[in-house]
């Protein structure tokens, strides 16, 4: 690939090691196929949105959600020069709601979420998957990246006939409790909840992006994984039997 990248600390993350997560994008691979449909929930600069872009060809679909209108558009510049016509890119935010949501956006990181009080540095447009899907008549979704900055349940519980009838593969950001109870107030453990309620059989991804043996019931199965210091891992979500 040929990006154009931000200078923030997430970008340099890409720069220094190609890909800021080398396993979220093995298991895309293991996970895409030519004509696929997927949907990147907080693309950023769209690292993973080009690589589903490639994966899925030109008789696939990806479609990239970012809130912050300056990597939008750093997204579409990627996909022209990739040349990916496949790839179609929307300025908002996935959330439980749709309507204007406030947004804290980091200017180090360039990374941002929804905000829940009056930090907000601007204002921002959201959806559901489920509104979105049936707005815009799209019949099959196979494949979801969820990086919600911590949000990851408000997108899950926006999604519920879309994860209840469908099933598409998902792989979820699964930040830190502390984190995402600052940012959010929820308890994290309610994402491995709803993943259950959808039944689904959730994984944890391991650095080349292969699930573990077993599947994930419970939060003291990942607390270990942030005891020795992780910020957040990748969760893989599949459709169980």
């Amino acid at each position: 690939m040929d990006l154009t990248l931000v200078r923030s600390a997430s970008a340099a993350q890409v720069f220094y090691r190609t890909f800021s997560s080398a396993g979220l994008v093995g298991a895309m691979i293991d996970i895409l196929r030519e004509g696929m449909v997927a949907i990147d929930i907080g693309a950023h600069v769209g690292e993973y949105t080009m690589v589903a872009a490639m994966l899925v060809g030109s008789r696939g679909m990806v479609y990239a959600f970012e809130p912050q209108e300056t990597l939008a558009e750093v997204i579409k510049l990627n996909a022209a020069r990739n040349n990916l016509r496949n790839v179609s890119v929307w300025n908002q935010a996935v959330a439980d709601h749709a309507g204007p949501v406030r947004f804290l956006a980091d200017g180090r990181s360039m990374g941002g979420w929804i905000a829940r009080n009056s930090q907000a540095t601007m204002m921002v447009p959201s959806t559901t998957l489920d509104d979105f899907t049936a707005r815009h008549d799209i019949p099959r979704i196979n494949f979801i990246k969820i990086d919600a900055g911590g949000n990851e349940l408000a997108v899950l519980q926006g999604g519920k006939a879309l994860f209840n009838d469908q099933q598409p593969a998902i792989i979820c950001k699964f930040y830190h409790p502390e984190v995402v109870n600052e940012r959010f107030g929820y308890d994290a453990r309610m994402i491995i909840e709803c993943g259950t309620q959808y039944h689904y059989k959730l994984f944890l991804l391991d650095d080349a992006g292969q699930p573990d043996a077993l599947p994930i019931w419970s939060m003291n199965q990942i607390a270990e994984r942030f005891d020795r210091g992780a910020y957040c891992l990748n969760l893989l979500g599949v459709r169980g039997n």
